[in-house]
């Protein structure tokens, strides 16, 4: 039995995006959270009312344990009504650029980014769970009357 070559090819195509899915971290396939580099970093936070970034760094084990919740806190802001929060992260060992710019302390650190400052973000210093960390962003992003 001969496979046409156009076919083999395509299906080596589909064999090796299906396994780049399959061997993806969770915590690279966030819904509604925005992964940022040093090209998109600085037009992110300016062309948005408000982003909380998470700073880690892959090997940080604490890093990893707050994935989950950065991924729940993700998808919870973009199914909610408040259109003006975006979550995203930065891989602070990768961009070392980016955690000096913000001076960067330690992994995990969460800032919250208002109206396009990116010279002074609110640091995070509470709870990192998913509750912890939205009652700090409402807290923080609440319209004043």
């Amino acid at each position: 039995m001969f496979i046409n070559k156009r076919v083999f090819i395509a299906l080596m195509v589909a064999f090796v995006l299906a396994l780049s899915f399959a061997w993806a971290k969770p915590e690279d396939q966030m819904e509604g959270v925005t992964e940022l580099t040093d090209a998109t970093f600085e037009s992110f936070i300016k062309s948005n009312k408000y982003v909380v970034v998470e700073f880690y760094a892959p090997w940080c084990g604490h890093c990893q344990q707050f994935a989950k919740s950065l991924g729940r806190l993700g998808k919870l802001i973009s199914g909610s009504k408040r259109v003006d929060i975006k979550i995203a992260k930065v891989d602070g060992d990768k961009y070392e650029s980016l955690a000096n710019k913000v001076n960067l302390e330690g992994f995990p650190t969460l800032y919250l980014f208002k109206d396009g400052n990116v010279k002074k973000p609110i640091t995070h210093e509470g709870s990192m769970t998913t509750k912890g960390v939205l009652d700090f962003v409402y807290e923080n992003t609440k319209k004043k009357n």
